[in-house]
């Protein structure tokens, strides 16, 4: 008889990145404790996931068969198993079917990490620009402010469907029954940074496992007047930074960098004219993990936004605005770097053909070379 599968679907921004770190830099001591983490690393599992949601983006052809080598892995084990990849989020409901089905005699528990509507969205934004825009916004993510009008809108589709707690839940408990979904609610800053682990370790049952937990920030984090300079640069270049080109790259690794170094700027503050939006939000939230009976780890208030701070402003505040001459001569360094990245890219392919052909050549050459006479003679021709 297979274990459980503790299947935790984040939602991104979510604390998943933390979750997952601590998970496989803790592996050893997981398995002395009788959980399993599927495939040999956090990368094979997120290709897996993108192979049962069909995903063209992965471009791994073999993605869906690393998913069945994941479930043969769970069948096969009378061991629980981990599997954490924020893109289960995104599964409708006949890929959560196929995924149940890939499973048949294992019981799968749903984790699902959670936090306040504002939190959320705020970080969410900040994570849309740092993907130049991807998957929403292609080339011209919006401000924060328009960013949380057309959420609040339903203009958003990765939020619709990722990121809209009770649609989210529901979905999951016409296939799973509510006694084995799980929502972790995400502490706030004032908690010890361990206690999203320790809630998620009480979830999947590894509540006496000893772990290294990940120092420091998981994801960089930018302030509001570095992510607005990063959006105007995104939107300045255009389709040169559509993933996968190699602009796109310049803007995930080098600009975040480069724009870090910026200091000073204000924390990324929610939008006030959308608290109401919000906190009517995360009710029904609250009201969903009621109705559908789902158990909760962590405090329902971390659930519900703040309250406004007692300096907001009662009009929404000016978005920074930069030099255009600035903003131009990072984008102009984004193509220059983009255009370095294509000929290593092509370098790298090139060597990798060329070490496939020697290798070929060398097993032709050793195929070819009569075998020793020792050898003969002991095979008796």
């Amino acid at each position: 008889m297979a274990g459980r599968l503790h299947l935790h679907i984040g939602p991104p921004k979510s604390g998943t990145t933390y979750v997952q770190q601590a998970l496989w830099s803790n592996r050893a001591a997981m398995v002395d404790a009788g959980l399993v983490l599927p495939l040999d690393k956090a990368a094979a599992q997120k290709s897996a996931s993108a192979g049962l949601m069909g995903s063209a983006n992965d471009g791994n052809p073999r993605a869906l068969e690393r998913w069945l080598e994941l479930a043969r892995t769970v069948e096969s084990t009378d061991r629980d198993t981990i599997v954490s990849q924020e893109l289960l989020s995104y599964l409708p409901d006949d890929r959560i079917e196929r995924l149940l089905q890939s499973v048949p005699d294992t019981a799968v528990h749903v984790v699902i990490t959670a936090r306040d509507p504002a939190r959320q969205l705020t970080s969410l934004w900040q994570q849309t620009v740092k993907q130049a825009g991807r998957p929403d916004f292609p080339d011209c993510p919006p401000p924060l402010g328009d960013y949380a009008a057309l959420v609040a809108d339903g203009q958003v589709d990765s939020w619709n469907v990722q990121q809209h707690l009770p649609t989210l839940l529901r979905r999951w408990a016409r296939h799973v029954p509510a006694d084995r979904i799980t929502v972790v609610s995400v502490p706030d800053s004032s908690l010890p940074r361990d206690t999203l682990w320790r809630r998620f370790a009480r979830a999947v049952d590894a509540e006496d496992v000893e772990v290294d937990l990940p120092d420091g920030n998981s994801n960089t984090s930018l302030d509001h007047d570095q992510t607005e300079l990063l959006r105007q640069v995104v939107v300045e270049l255009g389709g040169e930074v559509n993933w996968p080109r190699p602009g796109y790259r310049v803007i995930r690794n080098d600009m975040v960098a480069s724009v870090q170094a910026r200091s000073g700027g204000a924390r990324i503050s929610f939008p006030e004219r959308h608290r109401p939006w919000a906190v009517d939000l995360a009710d029904t939230t609250i009201s969903t993990i009621d109705e559908l009976g789902v158990h909760l780890i962590g405090e329902e208030s971390e659930l519900r936004p703040a309250g406004a701070p007692p300096d907001a402003p009662d009009t929404p505040a000016a978005e920074p605005s930069f030099d255009p001459l600035t903003v131009a001569a990072l984008a102009q360094t984004c193509r220059y770097l983009g255009a370095q990245y294509t000929k290593l890219d092509r370098r790298d392919k090139r060597i990798e053909r060329l070490r496939k052909e020697l290798d070929q050549r060398q097993q032709a050459d050793l195929e070819q070379q009569p075998a020793p006479s020792w050898w003969r003679r002991l095979a008796g021709r």
